[in-house]
């Protein structure tokens, strides 16, 4: 055992930059992944201008909701700093709320609450607009409940009581507390976990980067199957076999111990359960990964095999159909422990392993 890891060492220390860039390369690929996503996440919201000229809580409410909406980036202006924006095309499109808003629709107006503008270039005027129509209808909606219910108060306790600013600011404190607006129904089933974000769920990028890590540090076994790399071999009371499980053996230990530090970075919450999938997922990588070494003997053949493996898993991740239990990706974004690919990995690599040219010695 110490002979084999001592003739590792040496294979090693011949390749110490190689094997320092593979075991950071997932952890430096997915910062960069996550900054580039959120950053195209933000340029790629549709520009508004507002501008607000009415300070009362229903358009408060209004300006919460376009600034809640994961599509809009919603920049407040005043007026004429909004219109010069605007003609110079910062801007798709520019709303201004007036101060007369919340007594036209407390007097029961639904036409001509705001104003809206939008140029030649704006691209998403219509859905912004009708999200707007949405939003004021909603206000609208809120104020004629505020004025029931004062009235209400009033013919019932001969009291003025609340005031409609604060039984409507009240009534987006509820809502925004409570979520009223994101419930999630279900009418058949059981409930299943879904992430609505998977792209920027740093796990994904992560585990694509260290599958690729994994394959291309075990190319190692297809340069060194090579007869003049073997043949020290020979002369040793060791066969192939058990120099290759111990090589593999050692490199999976030092990749857990990183891939502990990834999971440490990007994961919310270091719990078990996510212990035990990254044990299942790297057992399975280093499977996949000695699998495709043994099988393949030409370098080229097996990065451009690596990468086609990777790109098929990350694809297929988010697919719930039959095969779903299969995909190693998948198991451990959704921190599962992959037990069936990976038992299905260990019985492929015995069959391989048995092969004649694995055994001599």
């Amino acid at each position: 055992m110490k002979s084999l890891i001592q003739a590792r060492w040496l294979f090693i220390k011949k390749y110490p930059l190689a094997l320092c860039f593979w075991l950071l390369f997932p952890i430096a690929a997915t910062s960069c992944f996550m900054q580039l996503a959120g950053t195209a996440q933000t340029e790629t919201r549709i520009p508004v201008a507002l501008v607000i000229q009415d300070s009362s809580p229903a358009v408060r409410g209004l300006e919460q909701s376009m600034q809640r909406h994961p599509l809009l980036r919603v920049t407040l202006l005043e007026e004429e700093a909004a219109f010069d924006s605007f003609r110079s095309y910062k801007y798709d499109s520019l709303f201004i709320i007036p101060d007369d808003f919340s007594k036209n629709i407390a007097a029961g107006k639904t036409k001509g609450l705001i104003q809206a503008y939008h140029s030649d270039r704006s691209l998403f005027f219509e859905p912004v607009k009708e999200m707007m129509v949405a939003n004021v209808q909603a206000a609208s909606g809120r104020m004629q409940a505020a004025l029931t219910v004062q009235k209400l108060s009033e013919k019932l306790t001969n009291s003025p009581g609340w005031s409609t600013d604060e039984i409507i600011k009240t009534a987006n404190d509820i809502e925004q507390e409570q979520h009223l607006l994101q419930t999630d129904f279900q009418f058949r089933g059981t409930p299943e976990k879904t992430d609505h974000a998977l792209l920027l769920n740093p796990l994904l990028p992560w585990s694509a980067a260290a599958l690729i890590a994994t394959f291309f540090l075990f190319d190692f076994i297809t340069k060194e199957r090579k007869e003049e790399a073997f043949a020290r071999l020979y002369f040793s009371r060791y066969s192939v076999r058990p120099f290759i499980l111990i090589s593999v053996l050692l490199y999976t230990i030092i990749l857990f111990v990183f891939d502990l530090t990834a999971a440490l970075l990007f994961s919310n919450v270091l719990d078990y359960k996510l212990i035990i999938s990254l044990i299942g997922f790297r057992l399975i990588a280093s499977s996949l990964a000695l699998a495709l070494a043994l099988l393949v003997r030409n370098a080229p053949l097996h990065y451009a095999l690596s990468l086609l493996i990777v790109s098929l898993l990350v694809i297929t991740s988010g697919n719930q159909g039959l095969f779903s239990g299969l995909n190693p990706v998948s198991a451990f974004v959704n921190e599962k422990t992959g037990m069936l690919p990976l038992a299905i990995m260990l019985v492929m690599l015995a069959i391989i392993l048995k092969r004649k040219e694995f055994s001599r010695a």
